[in-house]
């Protein structure tokens, strides 16, 4: 799958939902709230099969939409993911930073 079908079918994928909602056939807010994290697996699984590679940043992406998911079905209850996800983020982004070999000759 190219970039370009996925886009194409997203942007198809999301008139119809707004059509449908125009015509009062669905609620455009409950599809929504999982349309969104499912573009966002699409977009990750599709750069993962062009690129043959999984990176960092698509592992982030994965588990941002996972987490969205998993909110909206209410599955954590009070426990409130967000606060412990974006420092686990962070600091998983500053190791990569640190032990990312540098390409550089010449440090300055």
């Amino acid at each position: 799958m190219s970039n370009k079908f996925l886009l194409g079918f997203g942007i198809i994928a999301l008139g119809v939902i707004f059509l449908l909602d125009g015509f009062n056939i669905i609620n455009e807010e409950l599809i929504m709230q999982f349309f969104w994290p499912f573009i966002l697996i699409l977009f990750v699984v599709s750069n993962i099969i062009n690129n043959k590679k999984i990176s960092l940043l698509n592992v982030g992406i994965i588990l941002v939409a996972i987490n969205m998911v998993m909110d909206e079905l209410d599955i954590y209850g009070e426990f409130n993911v967000w606060k412990i996800f974006w420092p686990i983020l962070l600091i998983t982004i500053g190791v990569n930073i640190m032990l990312k070999k540098d390409n550089n000759k010449y440090n300055v």
